[in-house]
């Protein structure tokens, strides 16, 4: 591409990013704030699906570059990365108390996670129930709560259903992703394979990193059943989770 074309193209995406500022500035001074709530409940996993997709074939595309990295190593550094990446998983799984903390953030990511993986909404549960196996939500609210984490929790659920112990090993696994991750940055940015073990190793021993890979906020339903219950929680601003369904 020569250097008038790569400014016609620069210049597009620049025209396009000033229209989509533009629409949006008008669309929020003129739109009021609860239909803009209600608007992003349905749009936010829609753009987090196209988002994951788009990782998805990210990944798939550069699979070739990452797995060089791992098969360019020596086999005893192999052997050190598979190590730490076992000890990653072993100490959040068996070191790590396993309990739930009664934060009420953790419960509000839970059920996000739950309306996300079985509505396809973005929002929190007021009021609702898990009647013979049917998760259903009657009142809901759109929080402040970051989504994308809900947004994972939710693909987990429409697989594999709702559990306390699922959402720990999710948790556990993630971390093991994330010592993998941080060995790969180490490798991109330094080309030595010493000081990306060592950082994976010093990611793994962060006690601020080992902790909430351990415990995850699945209060709400860890005790769901198929007939549910009459059972209510509510949180300290008089909020009602889908916690109907303890038994």
């Amino acid at each position: 591409m020569n250097n008038k074309s790569s400014k016609t193209v620069w210049f597009v995406i620049a025209f396009i990013c000033a229209a989509a500022i533009a629409a949006l500035s008008v669309y929020v001074t003129k739109v009021d704030t609860s239909a803009i709530k209600l608007h992003l409940i349905k749009l936010i996993p829609l753009w987090l699906e196209i988002n994951f997709a788009l990782i998805v074939i990210a990944a798939a595309v550069n699979f070739k570059t990452f797995f060089s990295v791992f098969a360019g190593m020596e086999k005893s550094h192999k052997y050190y990365l598979a190590a730490i990446i076992l000890f990653a998983f072993t100490s959040a799984y068996f070191i790590a108390p396993k309990v739930h903390r009664i934060f009420y953030d953790e419960n509000i990511y839970l059920n996000i996670g739950q309306n996300m993986g079985y509505l396809g909404r973005a929002s929190m549960c007021n009021d609702g129930d898990n009647t013979y196996g049917v998760y259903k939500c009657v009142d809901d609210y759109f929080n402040k709560q970051p989504y994308a984490y809900p947004f994972i929790m939710g693909l987990v659920f429409r697989i594999a259903g709702n559990s306390e112990d699922l959402g720990h090993l999710l948790n556990n696994l993630l971390f093991c992703v994330s010592a993998a991750t941080v060995f790969l940055i180490g490798h991109n940015l330094f080309r030595d394979i010493r000081t990306s073990l060592f950082s994976a190793l010093i990611y793994v021993f962060i006690p601020h990193c080992q902790w909430p890979s351990k415990y995850v906020p699945f209060l709400v339903i860890e005790k769901c059943t198929s007939m549910g219950a009459s059972k209510g929680v509510s949180n300290p601003f008089g909020r009602h989770y889908a916690a109907r369904c303890f038994s």
